[in-house]
C-alpha cells in the first residue's frame, strides 16, 4: 500500500474503497431484518406518511403531528422509499450510504492532522467497529447525525490547522445546519462545545487560539459570520414555518423532547458511567483509543499536541454531557466515533512505531489473537448453541465451515507477519468485522427480536379489508409496527361506537376486559387465536 507521492485523486482512493466495501458488506443484510426497532420505526412510519400523504413540512406519525425531531432524516428516508423497491431496502439504504461516506471524511481529517497513513487508518477504524455496524443498517437518525457532526468537525479543523477560514467556516456552517435539521440542538454539544472548551483552555494557558496551530493565522470574523449565516439559512426556515403553523399545545412536544420530560415521567434513569459502554462498542479498536487518549496528555507539548487535545475533548465532552441527562442510550454516543477513530489511528501508530517498548508491540499480537478467536467462536456457536425462533440452530455445519473459512483467511493474514507493515492488521481486522456482521445477521435474522410477528398478518388484513379503518388497543408507540405493515394510520382506540368497516386490534392480555359497543365487522386479538388463524391462512396463501 504505497502512499508517498500520490496524486490528489489517489489520496481519496483508499477511503473511497473502504466506504464502498462497507456499503457492499452491509447492504444485503438490510433485507434480512424486519422493522422491530422502536426508534427506526418512528422514522420509517413518518417517512411513509410523507410519501403517501404529502406531509413534508409538518410530518405526521399515525396521522398526528410529529415535531419531536426536525425532518431532515425523514426527508432522506422518504427519498429512499419513493425510489421504490422492498420497504426494508428502500427505507434503509440512504442511511447506509451516508454511513459509507464517513471513511471519506475521516480519511480527509486524518490526512490533515497526521498524514496519509493516519487518514487510511481513521477511514478503516470508523467503519470497522461494532458500534458503526450495529447502527449503519438501521434507518435511524443517529448514523445521519454522525456524518453531519463529522463534516462539521472536519471543516473546523480546516480553520484551525490549515487556516482555510472561508472554506472551513462555510463548510462547518453547512454541516452544523444539517446536523441541527437532523436532531436539533444536541449537535451543538457534539461540535461547538468541545471546540469552545478547547479554545478556552488554550487562552487560559496563555497560548492563544492563533498560536495553537502551525498555520491557522488570526481569526477571520467575516468568515465566521458567513458560516453562521449558512447555518441559520439551513436550520432556521423550517423552525419559523413550524412556529407559524402549529398550536402552542403541539409545540410542547419540542419542550418535552429537549427536557426528556417523558422519559423522566416514566422513571427511566441511568448511571453516569454507563456512557463508558462506548469503549465496549468500539471494539476492536478500544485499546488503540485508550493509547491515543493517554498520548494526548503525555505528548501534549509536542507539535501536534493541540489538535489531539481538541479531538480528546470532542470525544469526552459530549459523553460527559450525555452522562448528566438520563436516560443514556448507546445510540446517543454514535457521533463520537469520528474523534474516536482519529485518536485510535494515532494510538495504533504509537504502538506500531514504538520499537523500544516490547509490551506495546505484544498488544498487536493480542489484537490478532482476539480476532482469530472470534473467527472460530461465532460459526461454532451458530452451529451448536445459538437457536432461531423455531428452535433450529443458526447454521448447518456446511454454512458454519464457509463462514469460518472466510473469517479464518482474514485472521490468518493478519497473524502472518503482523508487524511487517502498519496497515496489515487494521485492514484484516476491518475485513473480519464486515464478514462477522454478515455472519451474525445471517443467523440472527431468524430470532424473534429481529422478526415481526405482525408482518404476515397485517399484509393479510390489508388484503382482506382494503377499505377498513384500524384501531389499536395499545399505546401509540406500540402501534407503529402495525401501521408500517398495514401502510395506513392505526391510532390507539379510545372508546366510542365503531362504524362499519372499523376494526380494533386488541392485545391478548386485555381481551377479557374489553367490551366493544357498536357494530364491528371483525375483532382481532393481538397474539391470540384469531390473530394466529389470520397468520396461518396468510402463510398458506403465500
Amino acid at each position: 500500500m504505497g502512499l508517498s507521492g500520490e496524486k490528489t485523486w489517489e489520496k481519496w482512493l483508499w477511503p473511497l474503497v473502504i466506504g464502498l466495501a462497507a456499503f457492499a458488506a452491509v447492504a444485503p443484510t438490510l433485507l434480512w431484518l424486519d422493522f422491530t426497532n422502536g426508534m427506526e420505526n418512528f422514522n420509517v412510519l413518518t417517512s411513509i406518511e410523507m410519501v403517501r400523504d404529502g406531509h413534508w413540512l409538518l410530518p405526521t406519525l399515525n396521522g398526528a403531528p410529529r415535531l419531536q425531531k426536525p425532518p431532515l432524516a425523514q426527508w432522506i428516508t422518504a427519498w429512499g422509499i419513493a425510489s421504490g423497491g422492498p420497504l426494508t431496502w428502500a427505507a434503509r439504504w440512504p442511511s447506509l450510504l451516508m454511513g459509507a461516506m464517513l471513511p471519506l471524511v475521516a480519511g480527509a481529517a486524518g490526512r490533515l492532522v497526521g498524514g496519509q497513513r493516519m487518514g487510511v487508518l481513521a477511514a478503516l477504524m470508523i467503519v470497522g467497529n461494532v458500534f458503526f455496524l450495529k447502527y449503519a443498517r438501521r434507518a435511524s437518525y443517529d448514523i445521519q447525525l454522525a456524518l453531519w457532526v463529522a463534516l462539521t468537525t472536519y471543516f473546523l479543523l480546516l480553520c484551525v490547522i490549515r487556516g482555510s477560514w472561508w472554506t472551513g467556516c462555510l463548510g462547518a456552517g453547512a454541516g452544523l445546519g444539517l446536523a441541527l435539521m437532523t436532531k436539533g440542538p444536541v449537535a451543538l454539544a457534539e461540535t461547538i462545545a468541545p471546540l469552545a472548551l478547547w479554545l478556552g483552555m488554550l487562552l487560559w494557558l496563555r497560548r492563544g487560539a492563533a498560536k495553537s496551530s502551525s498555520s491557522g493565522g488570526s481569526i477571520r470574523w467575516g468568515a465566521l459570520a458567513a458560516g453562521m449565516g449558512v447555518m441559520l439559512a439551513i436550520g432556521l426556515p423550517w423552525v419559523m414555518y413550524v412556529l407559524s403553523h402549529v398550536s402552542a399545545a403541539q409545540l410542547a412536544a419540542w419542550k418535552n423532547e429537549l427536557s426528556m420530560a417523558e422519559e423522566q415521567a416514566e422513571g427511566l434513569q441511568s448511571r453516569p458511567w454507563e456512557v463508558l459502554i462506548f469503549l465496549g462498542l468500539f471494539v476492536p479498536w478500544t485499546i488503540c483509543l485508550v493509547v491515543g487518549l493517554i498520548s494526548c496528555w503525555t505528548r501534549r507539548r509536542g507539535r501536534d499536541g493541540a489538535w489531539r487535545g481538541w479531538m480528546a475533548l470532542a470525544w469526552a465532552v459530549p459523553l460527559g454531557i450525555i452522562s448528566l441527562v438520563p436516560p443514556i442510550r448507546d445510540r446517543y454516543l454514535l457521533p463520537m466515533i469520528f474523534p474516536a477513530a482519529l485518536l485510535a489511528a494515532w494510538g495504533w501508530l504509537e504502538l506500531f512505531d514504538d520499537q523500544n517498548i516490547k509490551h506495546h508491540r505484544r498488544l498487536i499480537w493480542l489484537h490478532g489473537i482476539f480476532l482469530s478467536v472470534a473467527a472460530i467462536a461465532l460459526p461454532v456457536a451458530g452451529a451448536t448453541v445459538l437457536r432461531r425462533a423455531d428452535g433450529q440452530v443458526w447454521y448447518s455445519w456446511w454454512e458454519a465451515s464457509g463462514w469460518m473459512a472466510a473469517l479464518g483467511a482474514a485472521a490468518g493474514w493478519s497473524l502472518w507477519r503482523p508487524l511487517a507493515s502498519w496497515w496489515r492488521v487494521p485492514v484484516a481486522a476491518t475485513a473480519m468485522l464486515l464478514i462477522l456482521q454478515a455472519a451474525y445477521y445471517a443467523g440472527a435474522r431468524y430470532q424473534a427480536g429481529e422478526r415481526s410477528d405482525s408482518k404476515v398478518a397485517m399484509a393479510a388484513l390489508a388484503k382482506r379489508y382494503p377499505g377498513a379503518r384500524f384501531w389499536m388497543g395499545l399505546q401509540h408507540a406500540q402501534a407503529l409496527e402495525l401501521s408500517i405493515y398495514l401502510n395506513r394510520v392505526v391510532r390507539p382506540w379510545t372508546g366510542g361506537v365503531l362504524a362499519e368497516q372499523e376494526i380494533v386490534l386488541v392485545p391478548e392480555a386485555l381481551a377479557e376486559r374489553w367490551s366493544v359497543k357498536g357494530r364491528v365487522v371483525d375483532r382481532f386479538v393481538y397474539n391470540g387465536e384469531p390473530w394466529r388463524a389470520i397468520m396461518s391462512a396468510a402463510r398458506k396463501e403465500d
